[in-house]
Formats: structure tokens, C-alpha cells, sequence
């Protein structure tokens, strides 16, 4: 994929599944793309895709993930708002 990206001189985003992320070697596997994506010629943006586990979430940032899509759609709405609340950035 970023082999592609760099050749076009198009930008790329890697996703990676939370039951990747947090399968034995996940964490290594985001290490290993944040590397390949440091590297790059091209912007390379790795994104922990539809988390919903804040444990995970925190795993997967710290382990080289630069994006995050939170997946609250099994929440209502009052709920997403509360976990924004408790779990959000400033």
C-alpha cells in the first residue's frame, strides 16, 4: 500500500481493526506500520478504525496510531455525549 502511495505521490491512510489492535501482536503491528510510515515519502496516517474499548484506544495511540475513528454507534446519544465527556480531548 504505501509502496502504491509512493509511487503515485498520493497520501495513504492504514487502517487497523480493534481486533487487530488487540490481538498478541497488534500492538506490534501498529509499531511496525508506524515505522514504514515514518519512512515514507508520502503522508502515511495509521487509523485505529471503529474503537469502541478506550483501553484499546489508548493502546493502539500510544503504540504509533495517529487517528482514531470512536465507534459510539452502539450507544445513544446521551451515552456518546457522556463518553466525550469522560473520554474526550480538551
Amino acid at each position: 500500500m504505501v509502496e502504491t502511495a509512493e509511487r503515485v505521490g498520493a497520501e495513504v491512510i492504514l487502517l487497523v481493526a480493534p481486533k487487530t489492535a488487540t490481538s498478541p501482536t497488534g500492538l506490534r503491528l501498529i509499531c511496525a506500520l508506524r515505522g514504514l510510515a515514518d519512512a515514507a515519502s508520502v503522508p502515511v496516517s495509521i487509523q485505529l478504525d471503529h474503537a469502541s474499548d478506550i483501553t484499546t484506544i489508548l493502546a493502539g495511540v500510544a503504540a504509533g496510531a495517529d487517528a482514531v475513528l470512536v465507534d459510539g454507534s452502539a450507544l445513544t446519544y446521551e451515552e456518546n455525549i457522556s463518553w466525550l465527556v469522560r473520554h474526550g480531548t480538551p
